[in-house]
């Protein structure tokens, strides 16, 4: 993807913007549906992002990585429309609720196993902290790493290293008392 950006920045390639939009819309919605927020502001935060960087496109040459800076500047564009709508906002973009939506595989045969595992998982997962399932969120869905999580969430590498840890040790704890191996969990979810 790094190719198809720099075909965009220094090109202004209309094909590599659409390929850019594309790859990117799915994993932005997931993102920030992630958080809680509505469908429309997504979509919105979404459109306004690209736009953003269309029209700014000749300023972007200088971003080393820029897939960081898209998911950051989504972020902030949904905490910034948040706020101009005028509801009640945490004091920081950095103390907005995470969630991830469970989605099992499609080829377990059985529904209502499917149902069972997806509230099996969805407990898990919220015994973690909104922090802990964003971090884990990015590394292991997204791929990014440590340090790109790190100036993402505004934090230390070190603190990020140690969420996911934590995370997935209680992820690990909570999944063998149920019986449920923490591979199988990780398969199922990400």
């Amino acid at each position: 993807m790094k190719c198809v950006w720099q075909k965009f920045i220094d090109e202004g390639d209309e094909s590599a913007f659409t390929e850019l939009y594309r790859y990117y819309v799915k994993r932005l919605f997931s993102f920030g549906t992630g958080f809680g927020f509505s469908e429309d502001i997504c979509k919105e935060a979404i459109q306004d992002l690209f736009y953003k960087i269309c029209l700014q496109r000749n300023h972007l040459g200088k971003i080393s990585d820029h897939k960081s800076y898209i998911f950051t500047c989504f972020k902030n564009r949904i905490y910034d429309i948040m706020k101009s709508r005028k509801r009640q906002v945490p004091v920081s973009a950095n103390e907005i609720p995470f969630y991830i939506d469970v989605t099992v595989l499609d080829n377990l045969v059985d529904e209502e196993e499917r149902v069972f595992l997806s509230q099996r998982i969805t407990h898990f997962l919220s015994l973690l902290g909104d922090r802990q399932r964003e971090a884990i969120y990015l590394h292991f869905i997204e791929e990014f790493d440590y340090e790109e999580i790190a100036k993402m969430m505004n934090t230390k590498v070190e603190s990020v290293r140690t969420m996911v840890y934590r995370g997935l040790k209680m992820i690990k704890t909570h999944t063998n008392k149920a019986a449920l191996s923490l591979s199988l969990f990780i398969q199922i979810c990400f």
